[in-house]
């Protein structure tokens, strides 16, 4: 499951893994948005932030020093989710990135 503690709040990236669960996404996005103050109802009731096998999306969060990038990254059904399937979506992400 997704944890973040405040410490992270120094960095400038988060990924952000999702499975199709509807009450897993909306947990996920009630942390994120009490960790940054944001508000993220818009992604969950227009289901912009896919949680399909290989889908990734970016998305950008002002803060006070600079941009906060996060990227959700669709990992169908936890289920079906093994080890190699993880390692290609996080692979993808890299290589469609450049980090």
């Amino acid at each position: 499951m997704f944890t973040v503690t405040n410490e992270w709040n120094k960095g400038q990236t988060l990924m952000v893994g999702l499975f199709d669960e509807k009450e897993k996404k909306r947990e996920v996005f009630r942390k994120i948005e009490s960790l940054f103050g944001v508000d993220l109802r818009t992604y969950m009731e227009t289901d912009d932030l896919s949680s399909h096998k290989n889908h990734i999306e970016k998305v950008l969060i002002p803060k006070n020093e600079g941009l906060v990038r996060i990227y959700f990254l669709g990992l169908g059904s936890s289920q079906n989710l093994g080890e190699n399937n993880y390692r290609k979506m996080i692979g993808r992400l890299f290589k469609k990135n450049r980090f």
